[in-house]
């Protein structure tokens, strides 16, 4: 897939001298808005929680195939293709830059919310209480304090 964006990159290089404001734009409503709303539609009756949701919707689905969808716009002879890819590649790109560098932080903040919530249910080391088992639809039982 590297070797793709390399390509890609190579391919737009000369028809993507600085982004116009428009296109930046652009990327901003489909990065924060488009993107995130589509995902929130899809995973509405799924069952996961609304962190997991919005994890999700950050960092779906996006990139190569946007990409792919382009070249054949311009392979197919359509009037302002080469726009339509230069378009796309600075969405991409925004993209690419915007969720690389939030995935650490973002993600070691979820790793660590889970394992606060593993580590508050578990038993205290050393007790032989076993957690109690959670039924559908129950509220979540916090430990006695001894």
């Amino acid at each position: 897939m590297l070797l793709a964006f390399v390509f890609f990159g190579a391919a737009i290089s000369d028809r993507v001298r600085s982004p116009a404001p428009p296109t930046l734009a652009l990327a901003a409503v489909v990065i924060f808005v488009a993107r995130p709303l589509a995902i929130g539609l899809v995973l509405r009756r799924a069952a996961v929680s609304n962190a997991a949701r919005a994890f999700i919707s950050w960092f779906g689905p996006r990139g190569l195939n946007s990409l792919l969808l382009a070249l054949l716009v311009l392979q197919n002879g359509v009037a302002n293709a080469e726009f339509l890819l230069a378009v796309t590649g600075v969405v991409v790109t925004v993209s690419v830059v915007l969720h690389g560098a939030s995935a650490t932080p973002l993600y070691g903040r979820a790793v660590e919310r889970a394992t606060l919530r593993r580590s508050a249910r578990a038993p205290p080391p050393g007790s032989s209480e076993q957690p109690p088992k959670k039924h559908p639809g129950s509220a979540s039982k916090s430990w006695p304090s001894s």
